[in-house]
C-alpha cells in the first residue's frame, strides 16, 4: 500500500530536537508498517520536485491510502532557510490537487506557541507579526484541504481556531523501547534523579534544585546544552557540587545517563502553555523504563498519572521536599511505577503513533 510522507524540511536521520527527531521516526515507523513511502521534503525546491513526480504518479494511475504530513515550527511559507517566503502556495496547491483526487490528508500540527505572549517577547515585535501572518495563512489553508488534524494533546485544540472538534485528534511523540527485561535495581547510594531539557524561562527548575540541595542521599544530573545553561546558569544561583551535576550530553550519549537514574524529571513550573504541551521526554522516559515525577497543573502530569507512569507533586518547594523524603524511604514505589510502565509502553510506541493513523485512513 502506498502513502505520501510531507514535511516542509528534510527528513533528519541525525537530529537531535524533537522537531527534527518525530518526522523521521514517524517516517521509519510507517515503513516498519509495511507502507510503500514516497517522500515530499526538504526545502521549498525540492519539495516542489517531489511533488510534481507525485502528482505524475497520480496521474498515471498510481493509488495512495492517504497522506500523513508533519509541519516544521515555522510556517510553511517561511521554512527555507533565507525564511524568504518564495514559493508560499506549493504545499497547498498539492493538498489541492490529492483533493481532487480523493487522497485524504492527515497533518500533525506540532506547535502554536507563536499565539502567545513570549513568542514576540523572544523574536521582537516585527518578526513575530510577520510570523504570525504565516501562521494563520497555514492555518486557513489546512482548514480547506486537510481531512484531520493531530496535536499532541487535545488540549491543545483550545488554541487552534477555524477547525472543528471532529477534525482534530491527539497524536503525542512516542518512544523506542530500549529498557531489559531485567528488573532494573536501585542503587547502594541514594536516590539518583535525571532531567533531560531546558532550564531556561520556559521551564523554571528553580525549586527542584533548591529542594535537592536541603536533602542528603539524593543527587540530581541535569541534562542540557551548554549554550542554555551558559544563558541561565546566574538564574539558579550556587549550587552544591555534592549532589547536583550540570553534564551536557548529547542523544548518542544518554544511555549511561538513563542507566544510572532510578526517576525521571519533569517538575517544571505550571504555566498556561504547560496545559497542553507534551514535551518530547516524557515518552523518551517511558522508553527507558524510568518513572516520572511532573509537576501538577501540567499536562505532563495528566498524562503521568493517567499512565500510572509515576508521580504529580504539587509546585511547592514542601509537596516537593516531601514526596522526595518519603520515596527515599519507600524505594519499592518505584518498581512498582516500573511494572506499571513496562506494561503500557507498547501502546506509545512510534510505531502505535504509526498505527493509529494508519486506522484512521485505512
Amino acid at each position: 500500500m502506498n502513502i505520501v510522507f510531507h514535511h516542509p524540511l528534510a527528513i533528519n536521520e541525525d537530529g537531535h530536537t524533537a522537531s527534527t527527531i518525530r518526522p523521521n521516526k514517524m517516517l521509519n515507523a510507517f515503513r516498519q508498517l509495511g507502507f510503500s513511502v514516497d517522500v515530499a521534503a526538504g526545502f521549498s525546491k525540492e519539495r516542489k520536485k517531489a511533488m510534481q513526480k507525485i502528482k505524475e504518479n497520480i496521474l498515471q494511475g498510481r493509488k495512495y491510502a492517504f497522506v500523513y504530513a508533519e509541519s516544521s515550527t515555522k510556517p510553511n511559507a517561511l521554512a527555507d532557510p533565507h525564511h524568504i517566503p518564495i514559493r508560499p502556495t506549493i504545499d497547498f496547491h498539492f493538498f489541492r490537487f490529492l483533493n481532487s483526487h480523493n487522497i485524504p490528508i492527515g497533518l500533525f500540527y506540532r506547535d502554536i506557541y507563536w499565539r502567545f505572549d513570549l513568542f514576540q517577547k523572544e523574536v521582537g515585535f516585527c518578526k513575530a507579526n510577520l510570523s504570525k501572518a504565516w501562521f494563520w495563512y497555514d492555518l486557513w489553508q489546512y482548514n480547506r484541504y486537510i481531512h484531520r488534524m493531530y496535536l499532541p494533546s487535545l488540549k491543545m485544540a483550545d488554541y487552534v481556531p477555524m477547525f472543528s472538534a471532529e477534525k482534530m485528534d491527539a497524536l503525542p511523540p512516542g518512544h523506542d523501547i530500549t529498557f531489559p527485561e531485567e528488573k532494573i535495581r536501585r542503587k547502594k547510594d541514594g536516590l539518583h534523579l535525571l532531567y533531560i531539557g531546558g532550564v531556561g524561562i520556559h521551564y523554571q527548575l528553580q525549586i527542584l534544585f533548591e529542594v535537592v540541595q536541603q536533602l542528603s542521599g539524593i543527587k540530581l544530573t541535569v541534562c542540557t546544552r551548554e549554550s542554555d545553561w551558559t544563558q541561565s546558569r546566574m538564574d539558579y544561583g550556587s549550587l552544591s557540587d555534592h549532589n547536583i551535576h550540570i553534564v551536557h550530553n548529547s542523544n548518542n550519549d544518554l544511555v549511561e545517563l538513563y542507566s544510572e537514574c532510578d526517576i525521571a524529571v519533569l517538575y517544571v513550573k505550571p504555566q498556561p502553555y504547560r496545559q497542553f504541551a507534551v514535551p518530547f521526554k516524557l515518552f523518551e522516559y517511558i522508553g527507558h523504563a524510568k518513572p516520572v515525577l511532573a509537576s501538577a497543573g501540567t499536562m505532563v502530569g495528566q498524562m503521568v498519572e493517567e499512565m500510572g507512569a509515576g508521580w504529580v507533586v504539587p509546585y511547592f518547594r514542601e509537596s516537593l521536599y516531601d514526596f522526595l523524603c518519603h520515596i527515599k524511604k519507600n524505594p519499592e514505589e518505584i518498581r512498582e511505577k516500573q511494572k506499571n510502565i513496562k506494561e503500557i509502553a507498547e501502546q506509545h510506541t512510534w510505531l502505535a503513533r504509526a498505527r493509529k493513523v494508519a486506522n484512521d485512513f485505512v
